[in-house]
């Protein structure tokens, strides 16, 4: 039952993806996209909010789609033994901080508004079904990281038989599925720019442009958000390209989903890891 959300941050603004956004244009996964240095997320709470501990994402959603499936029960073990081998129950009280990071061939995750003097900080992306083979139905789907692996290059024989040198490379994606955006009080996405159809979660700060530029050098949107449970997880294969003549690339995409409530949304000063603000979101 989706509850009543109260914002307790006045003067910011949530932005989140409207459930009509106009569709975006595919991904072209046939080409080696630009990638950003992969951002080091703290390992340690910030001494100025105790217990905002903030996940390396791909460590947990591996870790966390592992237990999704119980291990076999072997014939010579007892239950009680078995029992024993089960993860304990995931706690979907408990508020997990992860980075929301921007496409990998994005090299900003902010704009900035001269006219109003105000710092919008941007984070993750909204997944279409055209990104995956099935999006949880009522759900709003968001990436918060992409992973690219160059794996080299082998000889291969197209189908009229000629040699060709094929590229082979992989892409891992982890995306959280939101429950509860229908209820966020403001539904509005904001893009980076005019030139892009992809928009992002955002919170905007009034600041002095000199502040702002300082900051801009150093700054992530932090997500809060609770987790389902592990049996509300998945891991499949989106899209696979056959290498030809014209295009010789061995391309695979694996997307890493997990259901989630979003609780808060936290600009971070990742430099003196301070928080600038945050907005949360009540009553879940």
């Amino acid at each position: 039952m989706r509850q009543a959300i109260v914002l307790l941050a006045a003067g910011l603004m949530l932005a989140v993806a409207a459930t009509d956004a106009p569709p975006k244009a595919k991904t072209a996964f046939h080409a080696k996209p630009s990638v950003k240095k992969p951002v080091t997320a703290p390992t340690k709470a910030p001494s100025v909010t105790p217990g905002l501990s903030i996940a390396d994402t791909k460590t947990f959603f591996l870790d966390f789609i592992s237990k999704s499936k119980p291990p076999e029960k072997s014939e010579f073990e007892t239950d009680t033994d078995y029992q024993k081998r089960l993860p304990p129950a995931f706690d979907t009280k408990k508020v997990i901080y992860f980075i929301a990071e921007m496409q990998p061939e994005t090299d900003k995750n902010y704009k900035y508004d001269i006219a109003t003097k105000t710092l919008s900080v941007l984070g993750g992306w909204q997944q279409y079904s055209d990104d995956r083979k099935s999006i949880p139905s009522g759900a709003t789907s968001i990436a918060i990281r992409q992973d690219y692996k160059d794996l080299g290059s082998y000889n291969g024989t197209t189908a009229g038989g000629a040699n060709v040198s094929v590229s082979k490379a992989s892409f891992l994606t982890f995306v959280l599925d939101f429950r509860n955006q229908s209820a966020w009080p403001v539904a509005v996405w904001n893009a980076l720019d005019a030139k892009t159809s992809n928009k992002h979660l955002s919170v905007s700060v009034p600041m002095e442009p000199l502040e702002a530029e300082a900051l801009s050098k150093h700054i992530e949107l932090v997500i809060g958000v609770t987790l389902a449970g592990y049996s509300n997880t998945d891991s499949e294969i989106t899209f696979r390209t056959t290498p030809t003549f014209d295009d010789p690339s061995d391309l695979v995409s694996t997307t890493v989903s997990a259901e989630a409530n979003l609780v808060s949304l936290t600009v971070l000063d990742t430099a003196s890891k301070k928080i600038i603000t945050q907005v949360f979101v009540k009553g879940l």
